[in-house]
């Protein structure tokens, strides 16, 4: 019984003393590995693959991912209608609404600010099967496809 005890207090302190790493912005406790952005008429739908250190993973794992969705969010702050469709220790899904618009047959997407560095930009249109890679973006690129 004791050790028990003992084992939910350690595990108590430190959740408590990690608690300050995630809060505090300035600690990056997230690495953005790749974003891969299919788009689908006028919306699109990105996949954030991502790192998190020891701490965030214990914290996650603890107590769910809402305490990493600020961050997720932060990421789309350029995009005027998000929201998290999916999110786990690894991977978000986020539907991003009205990011093109319709034109003359093509869909054209104007560039959108990501609120941090993108390692790879994966893109993918309903017209073509390959991607097209970005490396080390802040910022999605012009982009018109085939309605």
């Amino acid at each position: 019984m004791k050790l028990k005890t003992l084992t939910l207090l350690l595990v108590f302190l430190l959740v408590i003393s990690t608690f300050p790493a995630l809060a505090e912005p300035e600690r990056n406790y997230m690495e953005v590995t790749s974003v891969t952005m299919r788009f689908e008429g006028e919306n699109a739908t990105l996949t954030v693959d991502y790192n998190l250190n020891p701490v965030a993973k214990l914290y996650v794992l603890l107590f769910g991912s809402r305490y990493i969705e600020p961050k997720i969010k932060e990421i789309f702050i350029g995009f005027e209608e998000s929201e998290i469709i999916k999110i786990d220790q690894n991977r978000a899904v986020v539907l991003a609404k009205n990011v093109s618009r319709l034109d003359k047959g093509y869909y054209l997407h104007s560039s959108h600010s990501f609120g941090a560095r993108i390692n790879i930009l994966y893109i993918f249109t309903p017209d073509s099967s390959r991607s097209r890679e970005y490396y080390n973006v802040n910022s999605t690129p012009y982009i018109f496809y085939r309605a």
